[in-house]
């Protein structure tokens, strides 16, 4: 993990979240990056086994501004991005990691190599044999905010610093179209199986874990108590109920009327 360094994008809105994200780390992740940064605004945090560097900014800034002053005050030429909800399944499997790192090194025209199977690309071609495909060109969100290793000059280069998360992720899948570099992203026979996910995690709007528009998704508290994570301060967002997320689901995937 040399030359590597965890990323974890958040805010201080979202600081209850920063607690169970670390805990799941030490645990599921030992060997992880010796680097770790945490983006906020004004907030720091700190937990005994990990080495965490609070970079904070401007709290007017868009998120893209704030991101992009992050990348330049790490040294690290590869950075494994994370979000403060993503929290882990299961053990993270480092060698797999480890790999991407050395493809990344040997072919310069690699930009990414995204761990998420949220969603897969089952019609890129396949990377030297592997469960990885290249990313078409043509794909809509060939960039995103999931867990994945970048290079970090290709992800300093993508960024416009007036956008939100949002925004980047749309904008910057223009954006890349135009470029020679290849975006790999892990697509498993069974991407649902938490056995095969190099970062297993679960995000999925209705039924993930992590936060949900704004708030706690109800299976975390669960999950968290599975693994002895006591004490979240779930009160400072609040907890979806079955009912918010039922009228969410009606919402973002009701039908068109005609």
């Amino acid at each position: 993990m040399e030359n590597v360094a965890l990323l974890v994008m958040s805010c201080d809105k979202y600081r209850s979240a920063w607690y169970p994200y670390f805990e799941l780390i030490k645990k599921y992740w030992p060997d992880h990056p010796q680097k770790v940064y945490l983006s906020a605004e004004t907030r720091s945090y700190r937990t005994a086994g990990i080495d965490i560097i609070t970079i904070n900014s401007n709290c007017v800034e868009p998120w893209s501004k704030r991101l992009y002053d992050v990348l330049n005050h790490i040294s690290e030429e590869y950075i494994i991005f994370s979000l403060e909800d993503f929290f882990l399944l299961g053990q993270v499997d480092s060698k797999r990691i480890k790999d991407c790192l050395i493809w990344m090194h040997e072919n310069e025209s690699i930009a990414e190599c995204r761990f998420s199977t949220f969603e897969t690309v089952e019609s890129g071609e396949r990377y030297k044999s592997s469960d990885f495909r290249i990313c078409p060109k043509e794909h809509r969100y060939r960039i995103d905010t999931q867990f994945a290793l970048w290079r970090k000059s290709f992800l300093i280069s993508i960024l416009n610093q007036n956008e939100t998360p949002w925004q980047f992720e749309g904008r910057a899948s223009e954006r890349s179209r135009t470029l020679h570099n290849k975006l790999l992203w892990f697509s498993p026979a069974d991407p649902s199986n938490i056995s095969t996910m190099i970062v297993p995690y679960y995000n999925g709007w209705t039924d993930g874990y992590g936060i949900g528009w704004g708030k706690w998704r109800p299976k975390n508290k669960q999950w968290l108590l599975q693994n002895g994570i006591k004490g979240v301060k779930y009160s400072e967002l609040g907890t979806l109920s079955e009912n918010d997320i039922e009228r969410r689901k009606k919402y973002l995937y009701a039908k068109p009327t005609s």
